[in-house]
């Protein structure tokens, strides 16, 4: 049953380019690894947990921006991901690429954005 949904989710979101959702920010993690790349090669790793300043203005970031989120098929070099067990966020300049772990699979959203979460990781 869910696999129907999913496909015919799928189907609309090719015909009607406005199909918007939310980011699920009730299954944000509790910790994140930070891992930076500079072409294929990776330039820094650091681990986030609930503690960090970062963490809570990445967490303010997503619940300001958890609206106009549209889903996403599309493949994405990687620049600044945050991993966790189920979620993968890839931040770049203008938005952001989440891959979550739902009920029903994993699911991947995007959002351009006015503000990046670059900015919040590279804060001091």
């Amino acid at each position: 049953m869910y696999k129907i949904i999913f496909i015919i989710k799928a189907i609309l979101m090719s015909f009607l380019s406005f199909y918007r959702t939310e980011f699920p920010t009730n299954i944000f993690p509790k910790k994140f690894t930070c891992i930076e790349y500079e072409g294929k090669s990776i330039t820094r790793k650091i681990d986030i947990n609930q503690n960090d300043k970062k963490y809570a203005s990445l967490l303010t970031f997503f619940n300001r921006e958890k609206n106009g989120w549209k889903y996403d098929f599309s493949g994405y070099a990687p620049h600044l991901i945050l991993i966790s067990d189920n979620m993968k966020v890839n931040c770049d300049a203008s938005g952001v690429v989440v891959n979550y772990k739902s009920e029903h699979g994993w699911v991947q959203i995007s959002k351009l954005t006015n503000e990046s979460c670059l900015s919040i990781l590279s804060e001091q």
